[in-house]
């Protein structure tokens, strides 16, 4: 549910004025401490070892602790509070109160008085006099800082100083202008922000009020400045309006744009921004049916976590994907597979100019990830060697990882979103039960996740990867694979596997599985509604179908989609040939990219 919504029958959000509670409580926000220099230790002993360079040696007075002490008490000081003081400056302010002397005359016991010239300093530490060097050092500050706070004193007294980066005189900043400036930001949330009737997972505030990620912090702020200039007052500043934002109205946030939206949620979540010119029943009704709906998206995702969490608690699973004999390991395997955009080459973390208006060499990215192992298998598909996306490359992709990476579990669990035309089709459930029929598998589950809600673990591999991506340079399908295994140099969890080279020679070749099913197999009706079909060698050519996944066995709905198993044989079906790379797409890439290619 995060679409952008927009007010009811008006162009633009409206602003009522409504008393907000727990506003009269507010306080300034509290500062923070100054960090500590590592390096006071090295500087004190050249100090003490060089001597402060006075006749009096001043070091030799009082011990290393003492002065050692002194100079970090000082240094931690040495910070601006709220008010915007330094606290290191006000205690040298009060000790040029208490040593400079600058009367008007100066004062001498075997002299008369006399006017004074210039003013004196008399530098004293716990009651002994000793030289400017080693009281700089005692106070942790240098000669400079000295010299200025010495300079402050003459010309302005013991008056502290604010330092000069501070917005707005202090008056802008009063109580009562942050509490207009929060009264208004949650009047306007309470016309145009969406209460959600579910808690969101990446947002941990149930009193949320979500704005639509059109109407911005800063949209926000002009419509206050005008609100209150109209009004005949002063705005705060867009820096202070900010800051108070984030202090006082954490549960008003802008949502940020979204992809793969649920139409479901997109429609309730519109429903529900125009609830309040209903009726207390229509109000119920319409929340409750949100609820139902979010309800059914967490029973699937708290069900798909749970389905990872069993398989990683079998004690006897084997621990890296490989070559494994069918059945062999005798358990439950779970994996899940997805696309996801293409990539091109050349591809450069500082993008030259020309590649931008250049249609580069494409990269097809198929992935599977082994979440009970933390591995994810990724099929990079060069443009030469593709055939497609359909259920042909999908299944001959899925074949080669049954083959060569799986663990030889007895059963196995896929998760898919809900494509229909690559994933969610009668093909794919074909394939599933043709395993079973031929005992590479005692049981076979195909889930799909709710449409609109299917972020899961293939997403979070390919992110790694094109995060890694957008730092390095990548030209050939090598430096692909180099890129994909460095995306997780820990744990090595991204294996690359190329399905061919960049000049079109194939290595996992793609089957042609609708040929060799479409004679044999019947098609299930009314595949979309359901999101979870089980197969089982125990009754071969017959799936279990379910609405949810979640669902109990006695909903289950079974169909015989294999009439006569005798036909079922386990040989592959012939090679899909990708078409031949075209002339003039190959002139194209080697007149276009030889240019910004090493």
């Amino acid at each position: 549910m995060h679409d952008i919504l927009q007010c009811e029958e008006a162009n633009e959000p409206t602003v009522i004025s409504l008393a907000v509670p727990g506003l009269d409580t507010l306080q300034p926000p509290s500062g923070s401490d100054a960090a500590d220099d590592c390096d006071h230790d090295t500087k004190l002993n050249d100090f003490l070892s060089k001597g402060c360079g006075c006749a009096r040696e001043c070091t030799k007075l009082f011990s290393r602790d003492m002065i050692k002490q002194s100079m970090l008490d000082c240094i931690d000081l040495d910070g601006y509070c709220n008010e915007h003081i330094n606290h290191q400056h006000v205690l040298l302010l009060g000790a040029m109160n208490a040593l400079v002397h600058n009367q008007a005359e100066t004062i001498q016991k075997s002299h008369k008085p006399k006017p004074r010239v210039e003013s004196r300093s008399t530098y004293m530490f716990r009651g002994v006099s000793v030289c400017r060097n080693f009281f700089s050092v005692v106070f942790g500050c240098g000669k400079k800082k000295l010299k200025n706070v010495k300079k402050q004193f003459m010309s302005e007294g013991i008056i502290p100083k604010q330092h000069m980066n501070v917005h707005k005189p202090v008056a802008l900043r009063s109580i009562e202008k942050r509490k207009n400036a929060c009264t208004f930001r949650q009047n306007f949330a309470e016309n145009n922000a969406l209460v959600m009737p579910g808690r969101m997972t990446n947002y941990k505030n149930p009193d949320l009020k979500l704005l639509p990620s059109s109407m911005t912090k800063k949209y926000v702020y002009e419509l206050y400045e005008s609100a209150t200039q109209t009004a005949g007052d002063e705005p705060l500043s867009l820096c202070r309006w900010y800051q108070v934002w984030n202090d006082f109205c954490r549960n008003v946030v802008v949502q940020l744009p979204r992809s793969d939206l649920c139409a479901l949620c997109q429609h309730n979540q519109m429903c529900v921004a125009k609830m309040r010119n209903l009726g207390e029943d229509e109000k119920l009704a319409l929340i409750q049916k949100c609820q139902e709906h979010l309800l059914v998206v967490q029973k699937e995702r708290e069900n798909y976590v749970k389905m990872i969490q069993t398989c990683k608690l079998q004690s006897m699973i084997p621990k890296e994907p490989g070559l494994h004999t069918s059945c062999s390991f005798v358990g439950t395997m779970h994996q899940s597979f997805d696309f996801a955009q293409q990539i091109h080459l050349p591809f450069n973390s500082q993008q030259v100019g020309a590649i931008y208006f250049l249609t580069g060499y494409k990269i097809g990215l198929f992935g599977i990830a082994m979440e009970p192992l933390g591995k994810f298998i990724l099929y990079i598909i060069p443009e030469a060697c593709a055939t497609g996306k359909g259920s042909d490359v999908v299944l001959s992709l899925l074949h080669h990882y049954f083959e060569n990476f799986a663990i030889g579990e007895t059963d196995t669990v896929c998760h898919a979103d809900n494509c229909c035309g690559q994933n969610k089709n009668n093909v794919l459930m074909q394939y599933a039960c043709w395993r079973t029929c031929t005992d590479l598998h005692e049981r076979f589950t195909v889930c799909f996740l709710p449409v609109g809600h299917t972020k899961f673990w293939p997403d979070l591999y390919f992110g790694l990867f094109k995060k890694k991506l957008r730092l390095d340079q990548a030209e050939t399908i090598d430096d692909v694979c180099r890129i994909a295994k460095s995306a997780c140099p820990q744990s090595n969890a991204i294996i690359p596997v190329p399905v061919g080279d960049e000049s079109g020679n194939v290595i996992i070749p793609t089957f042609n599985w609708q040929s060799k099913f479409q004679p044999n197999m019947k098609a299930i009706p009314e595949l979309k509604k359901y999101h979870q079909f089980s197969f089982s060698n125990t009754s071969k050519g017959t799936v279990m179908c379910k609405v949810a996944s979640t669902a109990p066995d006695q909903d289950s709905t079974g169909f015989r989609i294999v009439p006569d198993l005798d036909k079922v044989s386990s040989n592959t079906p012939s090679v899909i040939q990708p078409d031949p790379f075209p002339y003039q797409r190959r002139k194209y890439l080697a007149e276009k990219n030889h240019t910004i290619c090493n």
